[in-house]
């Protein structure tokens, strides 16, 4: 069975300080047992690695409950529970930015009565990062909705309404994988390829509307990137596809593809509410 999905992590080459994996002792959680001894040892690399590494801790743990799922034969209820309500409240994030941003835009009105010239270029610009935005939400609402298809074998359609406390197949990962990382070992061929070429595309259509004194990582973020370098728990370079959604759960897939939407639309109320403020 290959672990090499799990565990993903940037190199650090300063903490040799740090015991070995193999002596780093499990918490004591039934999250983590399994009659697999590999499996147990396995579970103490990602706790070392929780303690040991600066990474994603959100990404590490959907990562650790992919882990679980391929590892055993019966999925925890708890752990998808956790998953979904990590999804609820990600959803609901999104919201209140769409919301918060959406505010802002009644405000370049007030603005153009003090200099109505500059804040006539703002607003367009504002609207055609809107524009770029609404896309990229689209597309990954989309990409979602077409993996919960394929696993439940229904309409897209249908998909895009479901209620996801209601799907059986949150713990598939041959399907959801087949889907977003492909069949080549790289993943060239899933979508996971296509939603990085448009994060990638989008990036850089944002960066047009960046004030000249506003620092790149404002769109650039960490958790928007796509170049990597990426490794896995062995320290072997992974490709952006393989680091993110190979041999990953749905559950997981949707949790990681509603946080990189998350991410955009952070990166559009930041592009807004500076041009508002220009």
């Amino acid at each position: 069975m290959s672990f090499c999905f799990a565990a993903s992590k940037q190199k650090n080459k300063t903490n040799n300080q740090n015991p070995h994996p193999a002596s780093y002792k499990l918490p004591s959680s039934n999250y983590f047992y399994s009659e697999k001894p590999q499996f147990n040892h396995f579970c103490a690399y990602i706790c070392y690695t929780i303690k040991t590494r600066t990474m994603k801790r959100l990404h590490l743990f959907l990562l650790l409950c992919a882990a679980l799922f391929s590892c055993t034969h019966h999925p925890k209820p708890d752990v998808i529970n956790q998953l979904l309500s990590t999804n609820d409240s990600l959803l609901l994030q999104c919201n209140t930015l769409q919301t918060q941003t959406q505010q802002m835009f009644s405000r370049f009105g007030i603005s153009k009565t003090t200099h109505p010239i500059r804040a006539s270029l703002c607003k367009i610009k504002a609207d055609s990062a809107n524009l770029l935005t609404n896309q990229m939400i689209e597309y990954i609402d989309q990409v979602i909705a077409v993996a919960i298809a394929k696993v439940e074998s229904m309409p897209v359609e249908q998909a895009k309404s479901a209620n996801l406390h209601t799907i059986k197949g949150l713990a598939n990962n041959n399907i959801s994988t087949q889907y977003l990382f492909g069949t080549t070992p790289d993943g060239s061929n899933g979508e996971g390829h296509q939603l990085k070429i448009k994060l990638e595309q989008y990036k850089n259509q944002m960066l047009c509307f960046k004030l000249p004194t506003e620092n790149d990582t404002t769109i650039n973020t960490p958790a928007l990137d796509t170049q990597g370098p990426f490794y896995d728990a062995g320290d072997n370079l992974q490709s952006f596809e393989q680091h993110l959604f190979f041999e990953s759960v749905l559950i997981a897939d949707i949790v990681l593809l509603n946080t990189i939407k998350y991410h955009i639309l952070k990166v559009e109320h930041t592009v807004v509410s500076r041009l508002l403020e220009n």
